[in-house]
């Protein structure tokens, strides 16, 4: 009985044994994968933050904002708040809150933060953003008109709709301002602590993905989520990716997106409909919150992002499919990626 139970014992190491030689090395292939995938946002991010933060020495972006003030009478706001979009359109989100604390004028009424979180939350963190698109072989100045036109569309909507059935229009209240570190060792240690929690967020992210296609999760998402993309020109494989990027952010579903197409897994037309999407509309969970604790109407910044979102990336598709996907891809992509 006793060498019974050896045999099963060793039986079953030998049935294990290859198992875990297994596990181990779609461990390594996952890290090395999250590793490269980091290091591809760590070469954008890191000589952008390095130039945005000796223009904000400087203080040049007052001078910047001064080019974009008149245009925001077009949406209804001051010119004096043109700062918070330029600080929020190189800097991100939290930089242009610092400077919505410090800019001094008449309040705003809740149709006017709102106007102003919704172009915040569709144009900020530019320079970095747009790289990582053209990373992934969109061109950046198809990203930035993108970008720009998208916020004064959507803001221009939410201003002619307030201002035509008089609502939002009491003085708001919930404006929550930033405390920022001074200093350049405050900024430099705020930093490194930003890019290592992008590396951990980027690994979670991947392995959780892959865990997910195992157990034939990854399977059900495509399959929901199909007849809501094919409309937009996308195939079921990208869905995983613009899911963790509408949800997380454009940092790492674009980081995704980038690792898909150095492998060769996605086509052209997959790459440049999902980043479009995404970069309209991404992080609606972080983001979304921030925004509406500064005084965002919730139900404009969240649903009306969405579905602005939706209906223009439908419009590119047609449009798309009436010039030739290759001509389209050839105008706005990078040759050859």
């Amino acid at each position: 009985m006793a060498g019974r139970n050896v045999g099963l014992l060793c039986s079953l190491r030998v049935m294990l044994k290859p198992s875990a030689v297994v596990v181990v090395q779609e461990c390594r292939r996952l890290l090395s994968r999250s590793f490269r995938v980091w290091l591809l946002l760590l070469r954008v991010m890191i000589p952008v933050s390095i130039a945005v933060k000796v223009v904000q020495e400087l203080g040049l972006l007052s001078y910047i904002s001064l080019f974009f003030s008149p245009l925001l009478t077009l949406i209804g706001l001051p010119g004096s708040y043109g700062i918070v979009l330029v600080s929020a359109m190189l800097t991100g989100l939290y930089g242009g809150i610092l400077a919505l604390s410090q800019v001094l004028g008449d309040p705003l009424s809740i149709e006017q933060v709102t106007v102003l979180t919704m172009f915040m939350l569709s144009a900020h963190a530019l320079i970095v953003e747009l790289n990582i698109g053209r990373l992934a072989g969109l061109r950046r100045r198809y990203l930035f008109f993108l970008r720009i036109g998208f916020a004064f569309f959507v803001c221009s909507m939410i201003h002619h709709f307030c201002q035509i059935f008089d609502v939002f229009q009491s003085r708001s209240s919930a404006v929550w301002t930033l405390t920022s570190s001074t200093g350049f060792e405050g900024w430099l240690i705020a930093e490194i602590c930003h890019y290592f929690s992008i590396g951990s967020i980027v690994a979670a992210l991947i392995f959780t993905m892959r865990f997910l296609e195992i157990v034939g999760a990854m399977n059900w998402v495509q399959k929901r989520l199909k007849p809501l993309l094919s409309p937009l020109g996308m195939s079921d494989g990208v869905a995983p990716l613009v899911v963790v990027g509408m949800t997380l952010g454009l940092a790492y579903g674009g980081g995704l997106i980038v690792d898909e197409v150095a492998n060769g897994r996605l086509s052209r037309l997959d790459v440049l409909m999902a980043m479009s999407l995404v970069s309209m509309c991404h992080s609606l969970i972080e983001d979304t919150i921030l925004m509406v604790m500064i005084g965002g109407e919730f139900w404009i910044v969240f649903f009306m992002r969405i579905f602005v979102t939706l209906l223009l990336t439908w419009g590119l598709f047609k449009l798309i499919q009436k010039i030739g996907a290759n001509r389209a891809t050839r105008w706005l992509m990078i040759p050859n990626k």
